[in-house]
């Protein structure tokens, strides 16, 4: 299936589940209860009841199950249960408000007296056909919603996590607003943050918008967990009842001191100070494994922080197992466009004084180009290269080969040079793919002995058309391109790289087992951090300057001459 349809299908299996959980959420809260896991474990118990007919039956019911308070062992527990996910998310900064009742009692439980419950029910046969006990703490020993609070801001006050550079997070104070109220809140934050990630997102990709993009980014990321975890735990935060354990506690009295020792549920044995920080609370964060503390010594950071480093490139490894690369040229191999290339053709067969208008006429088209790339590449592509009709084929050809040296080999980037040529030793298949001209592109492909594939233009009697010879890769093209390839190569997906900086070649990267973005844009730079790709930084460095415009070599001589010669 093609990338985009493929996204499309998850896009819509995601919204069809998250509308079911709605939905089942609404229903259950129209029965009666908080949410379907409830309504899940009373339709159990009516089924069991059922078919136990007339014999006797006990039902336990627990509040929310924590970590053992003595057995096995003091803070033993089995995955991340009911309340860790909001212990967590605030020890980590991502919860600076959350709604519930403060004088509300939060039913926590050890499940080491829930078992000890179930043991003591399952050797009492009920007096009746039918026994109910409820195993929880808030009636012999209750738990405030502010004193849980003051507990765990106590704990991580004390014992903060730290953040990926090594510096404690600082957890803030709760003023427990209303599930409504923070449930608006949460939105009109969510909606601002998508607003500025989208115009963000519509700029162009520069270093400080990267970082801009990260922090909207992951503050939005913030604000839709915390908007979750509160629409899923602001039932039980806000609730204000008392679960009656009558049962339960003439069900712990009725038995021997012995017993009562050796299988003790009385939920008021528990200290809550000394349960939450010295027991839970750590080996909550231990499961986890959260940062406890730094891992190395933490420095002063600037205000305007620098763009995160390079991720570790995945290695290359020569072998007898074919394999493949791939690399996108412009913004992957060279900071170039296709534009540059164009107008440094046009200026070169013109004469001087007619330059600053040509450059004026190429500026003007140079914002619809840009409007048609967003929309549809190869629309683009296109309508561009019409602007070739009536350049004869040799003469670009001729220019290009010297423009790789004034233009095409100046503004390449060391690195990505350098990661050619690591796969070109290694015996790697290298191939280009570019939505440039073949004529453009081809002195860098010989150059770096690679292959190409890129876009040809008819020609007539040796001159150009305008018109596409063929479709040049682009968009889900370029990942179809990557598969037939592999499969002509014979490599697995596991031995397959793939180099771009554009969204639109996102399928070039999802159909390799090695993707690697290269200067991506905002858009490509999302969707690399939520799958973890190795998002590569490539600069020009020393090799060359910042001209928008790189005129031909014989002007540029004479204008740094002038520009010498002024100063002196």
């Amino acid at each position: 299936m093609p990338t985009a349809a493929a996204e499309v299908e998850r896009m819509r299996a995601r919204w069809v589940e998250a509308r079911l959980v709605d939905h089942g959420r609404a229903h259950a809260r129209a029965l009666g209860w908080s949410d379907v896991y409830t309504l899940s474990k009373s339709l159990a118990e009516l089924a069991v009841s059922e078919r136990c007919g007339e014999r006797p039956l006990s039902v336990v019911r627990p509040s929310i199950i924590e970590s053992a308070l003595r057995e096995p062992m003091p803070a033993w527990i089995v995955g991340l249960r009911m309340a860790e996910p909001v212990i967590l998310a605030y020890g980590r900064g991502l919860l600076p408000e959350f709604p519930g009742l403060p004088d509300g009692i939060i039913d926590l439980v050890p499940v080491d007296i829930v078992s000890n419950a179930v043991i003591t029910a399952a050797a009492t046969p009920p007096a009746s056909r039918r026994a109910v006990y409820h195993v929880g703490s808030g009636a012999r020993n209750p738990l405030r919603y502010r004193g849980l609070f003051d507990n765990v801001r106590a704990y991580f006050r004390a014992h903060p996590l730290h953040d990926s550079a090594g510096a404690p997070i600082a957890v803030p104070d709760w003023r427990f607003p209303s599930g409504r109220q923070a449930g608006r809140r949460l939105a009109t934050v969510e909606r601002g943050l998508e607003i500025a990630v989208g115009t963000v997102e519509r700029g162009m990709a520069t270093p400080r918008t990267r970082v801009l993009h990260q922090r909207l980014d992951q503050a939005r990321d913030r604000v839709r967990r915390a908007r979750s975890l509160s629409e899923m735990y602001a039932v039980y935060t806000e609730m204000d009842a008392v679960f009656d354990d009558t049962a339960t506690r003439s069900l712990d009295l009725g038995r021997s001191a012995a017993e009562r020792a050796e299988f003790p549920f009385d939920a008021g044995l528990i200290d809550w100070e000394d349960y939450l920080q010295r027991s839970h609370i750590p080996a909550v964060v231990d499961l986890a494994r959260l940062r406890r503390r730094a891992s190395r010594p933490v420095l002063p950071r600037p205000t305007s922080a620098p763009a995160t480093p390079a991720a570790r490139l995945p290695a290359v490894r020569p072998g007898a197992e074919p394999a493949l690369a791939v690399f996108d040229v412009e913004g992957t191999i060279a900071d170039l466009t296709v534009v540059q290339h164009y107008l440094f053709f046009l200026l070169d067969r013109e004469e001087r004084r007619r330059w600053p208008l040509t450059i004026a006429r190429t500026a003007l088209r140079v914002p619809g180009w840009l409007r048609l790339d967003r929309v549809n590449r190869l629309d683009f592509q296109r309508r561009f290269y019409r602007g070739y009709a009536g350049l004869e084929r040799e003469v670009v050809a001729e220019t290009a080969r010297r423009a790789l040296h004034e233009i095409t080999l100046p503004r390449c980037f060391p690195r990505a040079l350098r990661r050619v040529r690591e796969h070109v030793d290694a015996g790697h298949r290298v191939v280009l793919v570019t939505g440039a001209l073949d004529e453009v592109v081809r002195p860098l492909a010989e150059l770096l002995e690679v292959e190409l594939r890129a876009a040809h233009l008819r020609t007539l009697d040796g001159v150009f058309d305008g018109d596409l010879a063929d479709t040049p890769p682009s968009a889900e093209a370029r990942g179809a391109l990557v598969t037939r390839l592999a499969a002509e190569t014979g490599a697995r997906a596991a031995a397959c790289y793939a180099y771009a900086d554009s969204i639109s070649d996102l399928s070039m990267l999802e159909a390799a087992g090695n993707p690697v973005p290269v200067n991506p844009d905002l858009r490509l730079l999302s969707v690399a951090r939520r799958r973890g790709w190795p998002v590569q930084s490539w600069r020009v460095g020393d090799g060359g300057g910042r001209m928008p415009v790189v005129l031909p070599e014989r002007v540029a001589a004479q204008t740094s001459s002038r520009i010498a010669a002024g100063r002196r």
